[in-house]
């Protein structure tokens, strides 16, 4: 399951997508080995990271990337009850308002897995409500397995094994600190060996034959002012023993 429209992708042409495993140093990096290729992609964003990271999260909508959501804190979604599930996503999309001023159409179930054999088919299970919301669901057919510590080589073979089907578009990467490379050193591996055997990175709004504008709305002044005060009463929670602590030691 990848969400994307086999008729709308020629069977070379591809998408890179990230799960939430950004961090500001290592991010920037991956953005500037993006723009050096003129690639793409979609960030999916954990909505209890994003505070933190609200400089970053503009500059990504500003390189033209597309951010989706991830829930807010990342879990299985198949553990949730229909109400949590649709405060997980409505808490992140008011934090992604308040940091970076969109909305997103795009979600992606964490600890999804694009073998389905070797993931949680009950992940399933809870999609129809987040169909509801009116998401757009965006799963992944390849696998960079990344998380798994290949060597480059063995990474770019495996990933052009499972292109090869030509049924499978969406490349999913864990950016991750990986012992023996970074993410950045397999995107500047994968990125140009994959373009010199006649593949072709495409953005999601090509590939789903939707506008960015439509995927990354931008949020009027109220829904961004509304974003801002969930963001700020969501730091009072977060640090409210430590400040009362501090204050009173």
């Amino acid at each position: 399951m990848e969400g994307i429209p086999h008729q709308t992708v020629s069977p070379k042409q591809i998408v890179l997508t990230f799960n939430d495993r950004l961090d500001s140093s290592w991010s920037r990096q991956t953005l500037d080995i993006l723009d050096r290729y003129q690639v793409k992609a979609v960030f999916f964003a954990a909505g209890k990271n994003v505070r933190e990271r609200s400089e970053l999260m503009r500059e990504i909508v500003r390189r033209g990337h597309v951010i989706g959501n991830y829930t807010y804190t990342q879990t299985h979604i198949s553990a949730l009850s229909d109400a949590n599930l649709r405060q997980e996503l409505n808490r992140t999309q008011q934090v992604l308002g308040a940091s970076a001023g969109i909305k997103t159409a795009l979600f992606r179930p964490p600890y999804y897995y694009p073998d389905i054999a070797s993931g949680h088919l009950e992940e399933f299970n809870a999609l129809p409500t987040v169909s509801d919301m009116g998401y757009l669901v965006i799963g992944a057919g390849i696998d960079s397995k990344d998380w798994t510590q290949p060597t480059l080589q063995e990474m770019a073979r495996d990933v052009e094994h499972q292109l090869q089907r030509g049924d499978r578009h969406v490349i999913m990467v864990n950016e991750t600190k990986n012992q023996k490379y970074s993410t950045t050193d397999a995107l500047a591996f994968l990125i140009p060996n994959l373009q010199s055997k006649g593949y072709q990175f495409i953005g999601i709004d090509e590939a789903l034959r939707f506008p960015v504008e439509a995927l990354n709305p931008s949020l009027s002044r109220r829904e961004r002012f509304l974003g801002q005060v969930v963001a700020f009463v969501e730091f009072l929670r977060r640090w409210q023993w430590p400040l009362i602590y501090w204050m009173f030691m």
